[in-house]
C-alpha cells in the first residue's frame, strides 16, 4: 500500500472518542487508524476481563501489522496509549517516524480537582456543568460504573501504574523522535513526567499546554496538537 498513516490510541478506560475532533481536521493525503482498546468502549464487565498485557500486546501487534502495509507511521496516544505506543516503538522502531505523546502519565499525582472530576463524570450531566467533567464523561471507554462495583476496576489501575513504571524503565531505550504535549493544569499528571523525559531522553521535544485538563481541549491548543501531527508527517515528506 505505501504512504503515510497515523496510528491514535486512546488510553486508560478511554474511547476512540479523545480523537474523533483530531481525525475530521487532518487532511486526506495520510491514513489514519483509530484503534480502541481491548475490553474498552464496553462494560465493566468488559474491561475488568482485559489488562495491561493485553493492551500492549494488541497495540504492539496493530503497529506490526500497519508497519507491513505502509512506509512511514507516526503514533498518537492519548494517556496510556502513548505508554503503550512508546513501548511498541522501543520494541521495533522500524518505520516509525515519530511519537507524539499528549496527557503522557510517566507520574500522575492525586489532586481534589481529579477526584471531583471523577466522581461528577459518573452521574449524568447537568446544565452548566464544569466543561472538564462534561469531556471526561464523554470520553469514558467504560458504561455502568458506579459507586457499588467502582472497587472492580482497581487491578486495571494498579496495571496503569504498573505501565508507567516500565515504560519510565525502558524510555531511554526509544530511539524515535518523541513529542510530549502535557498540561500545566492537568487533574491527573505530575510534571514529573517532563523532567524525568528530559533527563532519559535529552533529545525529547515537550510542548507545555496552558488551558487542557487530561481530558478537555480548548480548541487553540487541538489546533497545537494538529500542528505537531502535520508536522510530522511533513517532515517525512523533506
Amino acid at each position: 500500500m505505501g504512504g503515510t498513516a497515523i496510528i491514535f490510541v486512546h488510553g486508560h478506560m478511554g474511547s476512540v472518542r479523545q480523537f474523533t475532533p483530531l481525525i475530521s481536521a487532518l487532511g486526506a493525503d495520510v491514513s489514519k487508524y483509530n484503534i480502541p482498546l481491548p475490553g474498552h468502549d464496553g462494560t465493566v464487565a468488559d474491561f475488568v476481563k482485559s489488562d495491561r498485557h493485553v493492551w500492549q500486546r494488541y497495540v504492539t501487534s496493530r503497529v506490526a501489522e500497519l508497519r507491513e502495509q505502509f512506509d512511514e507511521l507516526v503514533l498518537v496516544g492519548h494517556s496510556m496509549g502513548g505508554l503503550l505506543l512508546i513501548n511498541a516503538a522501543i520494541a521495533c522502531p522500524d518505520k516509525i517516524k515519530g511519537v507524539i505523546a499528549v496527557s503522557l502519565p510517566l507520574y500522575i499525582k492525586l489532586t481534589t480537582l481529579g477526584i471531583r472530576i471523577r466522581l461528577s463524570c459518573i452521574g449524568k450531566a447537568v446544565r452548566g456543568e464544569d466543561e472538564r467533567v462534561t469531556a471526561a464523561r464523554e470520553m469514558n471507554g467504560v458504561s455502568g460504573i458506579c459507586l457499588a462495583n467502582s472497587y472492580k476496576l482497581l487491578p486495571n489501575i494498579q496495571g496503569l501504574l504498573r505501565v508507567m513504571k516500565e515504560t519510565r524503565k525502558e524510555l531511554g531505550k526509544l530511539t524515535v523522535p518523541l513529542t510530549i504535549m502535557n498540561s500545566a493544569n492537568d487533574e491527573i499528571v505530575s510534571l514529573r513526567t517532563l523532567s524525568f523525559a528530559r533527563k532519559s531522553l535529552p533529545g525529547v521535544k515537550v510542548v507545555t499546554l496552558k488551558q487542557a485538563s487530561h481530558f478537555w481541549f480548548p480548541k487553540e491548543e487541538l489546533l497545537m496538537i494538529q500542528d505537531e501531527i502535520d508536522h510530522a508527517c511533513l517532515q517525512i515528506k523533506l
